[in-house]
């Protein structure tokens, strides 16, 4: 699913996050109906390893300016679906 040709791209990835209750002590039936959201997180890709997909929502059109903002690192295992949007790829590579 996730492979070296999303390096560098803009794209879209659909991910189950984690959640948590309140704090404090909960029946059994109200954890039961905590679920996990789907999450859609868009960026470009900076780096993929064997447990995570790490990636910027925004990035220097300066090439020669290394930094990025709003970055995030997902959980290759939280991974359920991406997308690569089409002519925005960049200078990662």
């Amino acid at each position: 699913m996730i492979s070296s040709t999303h390096l560098g791209n803009l794209v879209v990835i659909r991910w189950i996050d984690a959640k948590e209750i309140d704090y404090g002590w909960h029946s059994i039936e109200t954890i039961k109906e905590v679920n996990c959201p789907a999450i859609l997180s868009v960026g470009w890709v900076a780096q993929i390893t064997d447990n995570e997909i790490k990636l910027s929502a925004d990035i220097p059109t300066d090439k020669e300016d290394d930094e990025a903002g709003r970055s995030q690192a997902i959980p290759i295992g939280c991974v359920k679906d991406i997308q690569i949007l089409e002519g925005w790829n960049c200078w990662i590579k």
